[in-house]
């Protein structure tokens, strides 16, 4: 499998969206949408989300509506498919942003 990332990809790391003093609670939905905001990733439109195998995507796509956005999409194939696809764009991993 290649290593890197999608084209126009912005990581937002999963963990990000639970409540720090509570691990098994997910943070409210205006800390949602300052994750996001903070990470660049405008969720104001309609949103595919990632990741390695389709399986934390879940979280940030459950984050995107509880932010008020259910304009939003799972790619389940995620990096394990599109990585392994000779048909498919791909950007390094320290390559930046496009």
């Amino acid at each position: 499998m290649a290593s890197g990332h999608m084209p126009n990809a912005v990581n937002t790391p999963w963990a990000k969206f639970f409540d720090p003093t509570n691990n098994f609670a997910f943070v409210d939905a205006q800390t949602a949408a300052k994750v996001f905001a903070d990470a660049k990733v405008d969720v104001s439109g309609p949103v595919i989300t990632t990741c390695g195998s389709g399986v934390t995507a879940a979280i940030l796509g459950f984050m995107i509506e509880r932010a008020g956005n259910p304009d939003w999409k799972l790619y389940d194939g995620s990096w394990h498919e599109w990585g392994q696809r000779e048909d498919t764009p791909k950007r390094s991993a320290a390559a930046p942003k496009a």
